[in-house]
């Protein structure tokens, strides 16, 4: 719950100094924003200062249980930052690449965090075990399955799923063209790959069998799955994009629903809401809106703004609070008054 919950929809920013790589919203109601200069800000108040982590910060992603989170960057270091309510942030260094950067990093619910650089991915599993894995090719998106059982590498043409408990031969998942995201669904039952085409491809792990996800008008650089594993959101189109996940077959022969009224600017960022059928979508102008995956009803939050495109989104795990960040260093919290926020407050 967050330390004060406001009888109306209260939006609060700030200045972080840089372009926002990621954000992140602490159960205490404190979000995070970590900056692409290094510094990682924690809570709204323009008096605090950053946390210096990185020369220069790449990724960053929230650890499974919610009060710490973990960073890579220019300067070939993973670090973990823990921010415990009412403790300053301590540093923690995982691991180091020397002389290169750290671009790709992931975690999962188990509590492992894997990180890679070339042609070479680490695994760090919940004891603090680390193992080694290198691939034929670079490696442009990693991901671990619920469970850990699997690391997904995502690259030229195709995926490569390495099982963590031997030393089997990975199997492979092809598909022509650069693969530069990779998902599991959160039932384990199928994986999900972003191309640089504009297109998304899915597999059913079961038998392999693969499926052509549609062509967007641009890129799609994020998604999301919905509460409960039903939807796969994403961005690149001018409205979030929905995909359904449920049944013996998924995505497949399926139609996506679009979310919200179209706009002029492509959707880049999205989250669904840790617990109800809606999903927060940023735009590369600047607006943050709500959508209902059942009914469709939308609130904007932010019509448009000055601060450039929304580069990060993420909800708090109780939904009463959504942070986000943009290209031009702004960082921002909505404080929501219900647990339905797309329900009007009159404001």
């Amino acid at each position: 719950m967050t330390a004060t919950t406001p009888e109306r929809l209260a939006i609060a920013s700030r200045d972080i100094g840089s372009h926002c790589v990621a954000v992140h919203v602490l159960d205490d109601g404190r979000p995070w924003f970590a900056a692409a200069d290094g510094g990682v800000w924690f809570g709204i108040d323009d008096g605090a200062a950053p946390a210096p982590v990185h020369g220069g910060l790449l990724a960053a992603v929230p650890a499974p249980e919610g009060d710490a989170l973990y960073t890579s960057g220019e300067d070939g270091r993973v670090c973990r930052i823990d921010c415990s309510a009412g403790m300053s942030p301590s540093v923690t260094e995982l691991g180091r690449v020397p002389r290169r950067w750290v671009r790709v990093l992931t975690t999962n619910r188990a509590g492992a965090v894997a990180w890679a650089s070339g042609i070479t991915a680490w695994v760090c599993d919940a004891g603090g075990g680390v193992r080694e894995i290198h691939h034929n090719r670079a490696v442009e998106a990693i991901a671990l399955s619920p469970t850990s059982a699997l690391l997904g590498i995502a690259g030229y043409d195709g995926l490569a799923l390495h099982a963590l408990d031997g030393d089997s031969p990975p199997r492979r998942l092809g598909w022509q063209g650069v693969h530069a995201g990779i998902a599991f669904s959160p039932d384990g039952r199928f994986v999900v790959s972003r191309l640089k085409d504009a297109t998304l491809h899915a597999w059913r792990l079961a038998d392999g069998r693969g499926m052509r996800m549609g062509v967007y008008p641009g890129n799609v650089g994020d998604w999301a799955f919905s509460a409960g594993g039903r939807w796969l959101v994403t961005s690149g189109a001018d409205a979030a994009v929905a995909w359904p996940f449920e049944g013996e077959d998924g995505p497949m022969h399926q139609t996506a629903l679009a979310l919200g009224e179209p706009r002029d600017s492509l959707v880049t960022v999205v989250a669904c809401h840790p617990v109800q059928d809606i999903v927060a979508m940023g735009h590369a102008d600047g607006c943050v809106r709500l959508a209902h995956l059942a009914t469709g009803q939308q609130r904007v939050l932010r019509v448009s703004g000055d601060t450039g495109a929304v580069t990060a989104v993420a909800w708090q795990r109780d939904g009463l609070c959504l942070a986000w960040g943009t290209s031009g260093g702004e960082g921002a919290v909505a404080f929501f008054p219900t647990s339905d926020p797309v329900e009007k407050d009159g404001v």
